[in-house]
């Protein structure tokens, strides 16, 4: 049930019945609430009650529902590692999302996908495609992706060494996601990976930051589409998506500032459906955590990542982890990945079986 579950909730995104299934094993296993997701949870109740009333109730009573059920999984997960049983080790989520990468590689092959909303006019006519999977968006997809590649790379240090069939699937696993993640061309996306990888090579990521830049220098000035999104024709700062963002920003900031308690879960949807623009999301995760949860929920925010990746890793299973969580935040600076239930979802559940591990 618990990987039907997980596989239901990548492909099923939108829907919120693939997470009730984690209420039982919250039930039988007994989870608890860890004091910082707690207090995330009361303020968010708080502000939201204080700012729309009942109203804006659905909003937050979704987000905790995601939250809540991704710590269950996340400390069942652990608690399962802990006991020698590994039902759902870190290579299950690269088999849960192989179709979908599958499905990506073939809708490049394809081409072209990509709605003209999501290109600047100027790169139209480098850029072929830009896939999506069994998403609805390149930069969701992107995202998803680079939370799974450290965990990829975890399963692949974990197994055997030699070229046992394990390890070659894994390796082929992680070329499949890496050739997918370059071609949903979200730089987003290729930012968290980064990350990812930097944080899970840990200290000894000067060779490797070398290695990178030799492979980015010559992937990305070789192939044209690559290097058009890298660097845009007329500098980044003429790119539309750039100067959109940057419109939400400055907006985002004003409404943070004329709300220092927040509006209320959903309360950025309510109070952008005045302006001149839609926006969905601020495009910035602590931005759009400002404007809804104010001035406290940028605290506990804080607090919440830092507790999270603070403590000490023993495994390869928690460096994969805490690099995946380090991946969606650097992700934030330029998205918002807690719109999306199934990016919500995949952080508390790092977070959770980061925290699990450290309380012993």
């Amino acid at each position: 049930m618990t990987r039907a579950a997980l596989a239901l909730i990548f492909y099923l995104p939108e829907s919120l019945w693939p997470y009730l299934p984690f209420l039982g094993t919250a039930v039988f296993t007994g989870v608890g609430i860890p004091l910082p997701a707690g207090l995330w949870l009361v303020w968010g109740l708080l502000a939201t009650l204080r700012a729309a009333g009942w109203a804006g109730l659905g909003y937050f009573l979704r987000e905790a529902l995601v939250i809540f059920t991704a710590i269950s999984c996340g400390s069942f997960l652990r608690r399962q590692a802990r006991a020698g049983r590994q039902p759902l080790g870190m290579g299950f989520f690269s088999l849960i999302l192989l179709p979908m990468v599958v499905l990506g590689l073939f809708q490049a092959a394809a081409g072209p996908l990509a709605p003209p909303s999501w290109l600047d006019p100027q790169q139209r006519r480098v850029v072929p495609f830009r896939i999506t999977g069994t998403l609805d968006n390149p930069n969701l997809f992107g995202m998803v992706l680079s939370f799974i590649f450290p965990l990829l790379l975890a399963a692949i240090e974990r197994t055997e060494r030699g070229m046992g069939r394990r390890r070659l699937f894994y390796i082929f696993a992680c070329l499949l996601h890496a050739a997918a993640l370059l071609f949903t061309f979200s730089r987003t996306a290729w930012l968290a990976a980064v990350t990812a990888l930097l944080v899970f090579q840990g200290r000894e990521w000067k060779p490797l930051l070398l290695r990178l830049a030799i492979l980015f220098f010559f992937v990305f000035l070789v192939f044209p589409p690559l290097r058009a999104r890298l660097f845009p024709p007329g500098g980044l700062w003429q790119d539309s998506t750039v100067a959109y963002r940057w419109q939400i920003w400055e907006t985002s900031w004003e409404l943070f500032k004329a709300n220092p308690l927040g509006t209320g879960s959903g309360g950025f949807r309510r109070a952008f459906s005045q302006r001149r623009f839609p926006a969905l999301h601020a495009h910035n995760q602590l931005l759009h955590i400002g404007v809804e949860q104010g001035i406290p929920g940028v605290l506990l925010f804080c607090c919440v990542a830092y507790l999270g990746l603070s403590g000490p890793v023993k495994t390869t299973g928690q460096r994969g982890a805490r690099a995946a969580l380090c991946g969606q935040l650097a992700a934030g600076l330029t998205e918002t990945p807690w719109a999306d239930p199934l990016l919500l979802f995949l952080f508390w559940c790092g977070w959770a079986y980061l925290r699990e591990a450290a309380d012993g």
